[in-house]
């Protein structure tokens, strides 16, 4: 390591040091992370004309659960980011969590929205 008050070129160090195994295991979950994001969203485009026959609904009566998915994940988008730099909290991890989502979802959603008989 430098000396301190020494400059050092960035570029050259990085250049000079192999990739770790850890660097390489980081660099999988994030690829693997980053692929499996949008699933949800890419998946209900098979998933709504099950969910019209078997639950007995209209698409119009789909379409309010169907874009709340997408404007919350706008929303996330632009809202998460500048949290997360403003107070370092980590907070938007936690809150967009996979079971967080779904417990919010699956416990408020179908049931107060649809009005599924049967």
């Amino acid at each position: 390591m430098p000396a301190a008050g020494r400059s050092i070129n960035v570029r050259e160090f990085i250049d000079e040091r192999r990739v770790s195994p850890f660097q390489w295991l980081v660099g999988f979950l994030a690829f693997l992370i980053i692929s499996l994001d949008g699933w949800d969203t890419v998946i209900i485009g098979f998933a709504v004309p099950e969910l019209i026959r078997e639950w007995g609904v209209t698409k119009q009566a789909l379409a309010p659960i169907l874009s709340a998915a997408l404007f919350g994940l706008a929303l996330g988008a632009f809202v998460g980011g500048p949290v997360a730099a403003r107070w370092r909290t980590g907070l938007d991890a936690n809150a967009s969590s996979p079971p967080v989502f779904l417990s919010l979802a699956l416990g408020h959603l179908p049931l107060r929205t649809l009005h599924l008989s049967g």
